[in-house]
């Protein structure tokens, strides 16, 4: 955790990067917690973290960010590798995971048969929007 003493540029620098609002989370969100003993903790969001959000978002910042999604997060949720085009499956979507920018990329069609193209970094977007499309967020279970 980095000490708002120790270097007060860097710690804004830190707080202003990975600002998270009320309108990116909900129970059930996984985000990372920076605790000064033990380092970046994985933590699970729940009302009270919502709360502290809502009622100082400039502290709950200062302790939490998100959480990075990587290849080895995605397979833990359960997603399985099913083609060579970097096509992945989580539940009932599919998407691109790109390795070598470390990003998801889902794609979906409209009533126009238009596509569109939404980039995913972190672990609350992909459990957002999963949750948007299921109504439930039943594969988002870490070990950790």
């Amino acid at each position: 955790m980095m000490n708002k003493q120790e270097n007060p540029q860097d710690y804004q620098t830190h707080v202003e990067r990975f600002a998270l609002s009320i309108n990116d989370l909900k129970c059930g969100n996984i985000v990372n917690y920076h605790s000064v003993e033990d380092g970046i903790l994985t933590n699970v969001i729940d009302w009270q973290d919502l709360k502290y959000l809502t009622e100082n978002p400039s502290d709950f910042n200062k302790w939490h960010s998100p959480k990075q999604l990587t290849e080895d997060i995605l397979k833990e949720f359960g997603a399985i590798y099913i083609n060579d085009n970097s096509m992945w499956e989580l539940g009932i979507i599919e998407f691109y995971w790109i390795v070598a920018d470390r990003i998801c990329l889902f794609e979906f069609g409209t009533p126009n048969s238009e596509f569109r193209i939404i980039e995913i970094k972190y672990v609350h977007e992909l459990q957002n929007l999963y949750y948007s499309l299921k109504g439930k967020d039943d594969v988002f279970k870490l070990n950790r």
